[in-house]
């Protein structure tokens, strides 16, 4: 299964932005706010982030072991280990 797969199997969707051409960026969309993460390819930097409408609330996105197993894989598709 692939990091990608994962994250769908979690809630989250691929959010392709041309803003973001260095990212892969995962969200969820819930009724009040979403979960961000944003894996900078070239900074080999993950940010984790909880959005509720314009605000921004960095490091705040709540990891599980699901969770952690998925971005372990994205990091590993990555060639970042």
């Amino acid at each position: 299964m692939t990091a990608k797969e994962m994250f769908e199997q979690l809630g989250f969707y691929e959010e392709i932005s041309p803003m973001y051409e260095n990212c892969i960026w995962y969200k969820t969309k819930d009724s009040y706010w979403n979960r961000e993460l944003k894996f900078y390819k070239k900074d080999k930097l993950i940010y984790n982030n909880l959005v509720y409408g314009g605000f921004t609330m960095n490091g705040s996105c709540p990891i599980y072991p699901e969770l952690l197993q998925a971005i372990n894989k994205q990091v590993e598709e990555l060639g970042w280990k």
